[in-house]
């Protein structure tokens, strides 16, 4: 080829590229880094746009049905489930008495839980386990404290298992009940030995009592330290220390009697560490905070006596404010219910003739296992008449505390003993507790009526016996 036509086809390809470069993208690819912080960039403000205006919005292009029901599975999932118009619980009964609940640090961990907490149980929290003896007392704290001081008197504690919920009940200002100081159950054995030791010799009465008054000192000074913005307004300083035939329970352990034996009974010889425990109690516990003896089955005719003598001879010391009456209650079939109403609320006018306050501390109450939703309406009205003893006693009773808020997270789970299903939708014993202060209106209006109906009466009747005995003696 000639340097003529060699020079020409040159310069016709210079000018074809460089049209083709003018009609192209003339941005030079960006290094991967870079192009990702682009990218997330102008998502944003891709996003932002599109939920600011819809016309700029690009259509949305369809998606596979697989990944669509994923998409609103994980959508689903993170949505709040629970029946936000309904009535709140708390709400209903404000003015009247504290309605709370017990949880657990799990129970935090489900959003629906704290969001039916939140919603109708926000008065008062408790916690299920974690401020009990087992939890709190620190034995690893307990032998190093013994061994650098050589003082075996002073048992060491800490609140590490309760931090979520209090952690919780701080932060969103909700009151709770401390639940229990005192209780043979779900006490260590090694609080009561000698050395600390599980095979150590039983301590004596008066090395129990010192230990007593420590531990319940390291108690609320540990507590309250930590956690100085909570309202602790309630305290079950004693729990279950009689027996249904109205006698201390049998002496010993868990390990070696069982669960109904008492450590407490072991050292003591009697009941009369309970005097002990709310003297302490009284010393050291938080301003405002109420102290309480807490039981089950306390409606029970012998065993409420015994509470009753109690708590009267506790009063006088001026070292008790309050019974606790758990009410962990077994609707049965609704025909064979256990207590009966009737039988709940005697124990209810019992208790308020002590003159002291009453806090229903651990309501819940049973169906039969497997039952599915069979016993629901005998349920609901179980729950309605108990509730409806425990608001006509209103002026006595400052707490209604539920224990759980699910049924499947419930302690008698199998037996559905709460107020919400494990959807988080209501039960009908849920609808008819609201139904309570309609019905006690009616009724105080039909009473009032009554009564004026009588009063018309009484009046009205001497007036027309006067007439018919004058005109018979003017006959």
């Amino acid at each position: 080829m000639s340097k003529k036509r060699t020079a020409s086809f040159l310069l016709a390809l210079m000018c074809t590229l460089s049209l083709a470069s003018c009609a192209g993208d003339t941005q030079p690819t960006a290094p991967a880094s870079v192009t990702a912080a682009a990218e997330t960039s102008e998502t944003a403000e891709v996003t932002a746009a599109e939920e600011t205006s819809e016309t700029t919005a690009p259509e949305e292009t369809e998606q596979p049905e697989e990944t669509t029901k994923k998409k609103k599975e994980k959508k689903n999932k993170h949505e709040l489930k629970i029946e936000t118009d309904l009535q709140s619980l708390s709400e209903y009964f404000d003015g009247d008495f504290k309605v709370g609940t017990a949880l657990t640090p799990n129970d935090l961990l489900s959003r629906n839980v704290v969001a039916l907490t939140e919603k109708h149980f926000g008065d008062s929290l408790t916690c299920g386990n974690e401020m009990k003896p087992d939890y709190v007392l620190d034995r690893a704290g307990t032998l190093s404290y013994f061994a650098e001081t050589g003082d075996d008197e002073n048992p060491q504690v800490n609140f590490n298992q309760a931090k979520p919920i209090l952690d919780y009940a701080n932060e969103h200002k909700v009151p709770m009940r401390i639940h229990t100081l005192v209780w043979h159950s779900q006490t260590p054995t090694w609080f009561f030995k000698e050395g600390y030791e599980m095979d150590g010799e039983w301590v004596s009465k008066e090395k129990m009592i010192k230990r007593m008054e420590n531990y319940i000192k390291n108690y609320f000074a540990t507590l309250t330290e930590l956690y100085p913005d909570i309202e602790f307004y309630a305290c079950d300083v004693v729990n279950e220390a009689w027996m249904e035939n109205g006698q201390p329970r049998k002496p010993g352990c868990r390990e070696e009697n069982g669960g109904e034996a008492s450590p407490w009974v072991q050292v003591f010889g009697d009941n009369s560490f309970i005097e002990y425990a709310f003297t302490f109690a009284r010393q050291y516990a938080p301003e405002g905070c109420k102290l309480y003896y807490n039981d089950y089955n306390e409606y029970m005719d012998v065993k409420m006596g015994t509470i009753y003598v109690m708590a009267e001879e506790l009063k006088e010391k001026g070292v008790i404010d309050g019974i606790g009456m758990q009410a962990h209650l077994d609707v049965r079939s609704g025909t064979d219910s256990f207590p009966s109403v009737m039988m709940f609320n005697r124990a209810l006018d019992t208790y308020s003739e002590l003159g002291l306050d009453i806090q229903v501390t651990e309501l819940d109450a049973t169906i039969p296992a497997g039952s599915e939703e069979k016993f629901f309406d005998a349920q609901a009205e179980y729950f309605k008449g108990i509730i409806s003893a425990i608001y006509e006693h209103r002026e006595n009773v400052s707490a209604l505390i539920f224990w759980g808020v699910t049924d499947d997270r419930s302690w008698r789970r199998d037996q559905q003993p709460l107020l919400f299903k494990k959807d988080f939708t209501a039960k009908p014993a849920f609808y008819s507790i609201l139904e309570i202060k309609d019905e006690a209106s009616d009724t105080s209006e039909t009473e009032a009526d009554t009564a004026e109906t009588s009063e018309d009466s009484a009046e009205e009747t001497p007036e027309e016996t006067t007439e018919e005995a004058s005109g018979e003696t003017e006959e």
